[in-house]
């Protein structure tokens, strides 16, 4: 090795190194570069420099962007419900009795679906024209009857031709374009609540540890991991088992791609629109519904003084009447003036200047219940194990969506 001399009089060791041609990169910064672009790391001294676990210390966890591996999440209820309907309910109040803790979403503003009240005016307007059954066989341990307090109606009165006044009529007289085509189901002994139909939801929802989670969308319900997972704008909620208290077709939205091979009828809608009256007096003393029988009825399919079947209604003791209009084409078949014209031939009095507390449009209102043969009871459907289907389309009515969510809550009990 020679020396070198420098220009203060010193010298140093010439380097050992191969010569390198001035900017050409040495063989392991190459070597480096080539792995970063490759995404890969080079290995120095036995060691991954990005620190893969091979070469980590047995027994030092691992943190950061390449954990993969989690806990399992453990279950947020023992039941989810979706949908607050009374179907939705029911079902959430059978399953809270038997022990299970439960949580039931609803998309809406607030519990209750299609039946519920609200107060306009004074009154008590429930969302639509509903009739409960009084003759039906109510399950005591969730809905107590007598708090109900149900008023029955008289039998049902009609326009017929011929006759000048209305006539008490038999079932079979009622026609096809009246109540069962506005969306109202006539049950054996029609009534009304005292106090509107909000206290059904109320004795419901008395039952559950828990609110209704209101204003929760679901987009999907999938089998992952053991485990139902309800998944949507709320975030996603995991359980051992699910019921679907909404629609046929919203069902098989929810289920889309979870492979369950069960084909759902989709039943036919019948859409309406509800008038709510308050007239100065009541224009009849008549506790019936009303209809129009003639061969060429008129746009309103049913009507009814609601306050003289339960004052309740009133704050104030005013009247309030009820019309139900039902739809074709997706649009009421008549307007305001035909519906008052109508109503003023039912009542015998004119109905021109009654003021309106409130008016309702149901696109969906009451679904056509379309048999199915493989159905695991007469009111509920078991789609998967864990996973059932409740509603009105099972049975119609209000009572009736009760019985299918007290069905689909004892299917998950078995």
């Amino acid at each position: 090795m020679g020396r070198v001399p420098l220009r203060g009089g010193g010298v140093h060791r010439r380097s050992r190194r191969r010569h390198r041609p001035r900017g050409a990169p040495a063989a392991r910064g190459l070597a480096r570069a080539d792995s970063h672009l490759r995404g890969g790391a080079t290995r120095r001294r036995g060691r991954c420099r990005r620190g893969h676990p091979r070469d980590r210390p047995r027994g030092r966890p691992m943190t950061g962007r390449r954990l993969t591996r989690v806990p399992l999440r453990a279950p947020d209820a023992d039941v989810v419900v979706v949908g607050s309907g009374v179907a939705g309910l029911a079902a959430a109040a059978r399953l809270t009795t038997a022990g299970r803790l439960v949580r039931v979403l609803e998309a809406g503003p607030v519990a209750g679906g299609r039946v519920g009240s609200a107060l306009h005016d004074g009154f008590a307007v429930d969302e639509g024209l509903h009739l409960l059954d009084a003759a039906a066989a109510w399950p005591t341990d969730l809905v107590d009857p007598a708090a109900l307090d149900l008023r029955p109606l008289d039998p049902t009165e009609g326009l017929v031709d011929g006759q000048d006044a209305p006539v008490r009529l038999g079932d079979d007289a009622v026609p096809a374009t009246g109540p069962l085509a506005a969306g109202i189901s006539r049950p054996a002994a029609p009534a009304l609540p005292a106090h509107g139909l909000v206290a059904l939801t109320v004795q419901l929802t008395a039952h559950l540890d828990s609110p209704v989670v209101t204003g929760a969308h679901v987009e999907v319900v999938r089998w992952h991991g053991g485990s139902w997972q309800v998944v949507g704008d709320h975030g996603t909620w995991t359980t051992g088992q699910v019921v679907l208290a909404v629609p046929p077709e919203e069902a098989t939205h929810l289920l889309h791609g979870t492979r369950i091979e069960h084909e759902l009828a989709h039943p036919e809608w019948l859409g309406t629109t509800t008038w709510w009256l308050a007239p100065e007096a009541a224009p009849s003393p008549s506790r019936s519904l009303r209809v129009d029988a003639r061969r060429a009825p008129g746009p309103v399919a049913a009507t009814v003084v609601v306050t003289n079947v339960a004052p309740g209604y009133s704050e104030d003791g005013r009247a309030l009447v009820a019309a139900t209009v039902p739809h074709r084409g997706g649009r009421p078949v008549a307007g305001e003036a035909a519906v008052r014209a109508h109503l003023s031939e039912l009542w015998g009095t004119a109905a021109f200047d009654w003021p309106v507390v409130a008016r309702q449009d149901h696109p969906r209102a009451v679904p056509v219940p379309v048999p199915t043969p493989d159905a695991a009871g007469p009111l509920a459907l078991e789609l998967a194990p864990g996973l059932v289907l409740a509603g009105d389309h099972l049975a119609p009515g209000v009572t009736g969506a009760l019985a299918s969510g007290d069905a689909a809550a004892r299917v998950l009990l078995a």
